[in-house]
């Protein structure tokens, strides 16, 4: 006799539940920590500032006569913000306040650098920037005050970072918060201050 056999056909049947959440595993071993990267550049318009600071006669150094000037004494400051970043796309602004005047009291108004006090004398206020870390102070005249008379005078500096903007190439043009390098140079010490939020003393480097 011959036995016949049927095989059902085989179904899957609807997922099961979600299982319950297995513990979890101990935490791996730390790894090593990576090569510190490096410093980034002043953000466009980022503005910093030094303290005013005031020199004394042991600050100047007399130098050469410089061309037309029969004596020029230097002050070279430590600064820290004028990174090479700044000098080569940023804006350097210099001030000073209670410099010597013949005849009369010390000022009281603030200057930008360069400054030319006296016509008379050619007493004469400049700064310029030897290196990366440094600025260096210039006072020049036809018939200068010793390094005891301009002692008190007090400086300050401002650092703004550059931007280019305006096309490419030969048209475009580094801004400075917005403002080109000339409309700087061209506004006032408060002008300045009131527009970068700058306080009247204090330091932000």
């Amino acid at each position: 006799m011959l036995l016949h056999f049927s095989l059902a056909v085989l179904k899957e049947g609807p997922e099961g539940p979600v299982g319950a959440t297995g513990p979890q595993g101990a935490p791996g071993t730390p790894g090593a920590p990576g090569a510190p990267g490096a410093p980034g550049a002043p953000g466009a318009g980022v503005t910093t500032y030094s303290a005013w600071y005031t020199t004394t006669a042991a600050d100047w150094v007399a130098t050469a006569p410089l061309g037309q000037y029969v004596a020029a004494l230097r002050y070279d400051r430590a600064a820290p913000g004028v990174t090479q970043a700044i000098i080569d796309n940023g804006v350097v602004m210099v001030y000073m306040k209670n410099w010597m005047v013949f005849g009369f009291p010390r000022a009281t108004e603030t200057a930008q650098l360069p400054y030319m006090v006296d016509l008379e004398f050619l007493d004469y206020y400049d700064y310029v920037i030897p290196a990366a870390g440094t600025i260096r102070h210039l006072y020049k005249s036809f018939d200068p005050w010793g390094a005891g008379n301009i002692a008190g005078t007090a400086f300050r500096y401002i650092l703004i970072a550059g931007s280019t903007a305006g096309g490419r190439g030969a048209q475009a043009e580094t801004l400075y918060g917005g403002f080109t390098k000339d409309e700087l140079k061209k506004m006032s010490y408060e002008e300045v201050s009131a527009i970068f939020n700058i306080p009247e003393d204090g330091s932000n480097l």
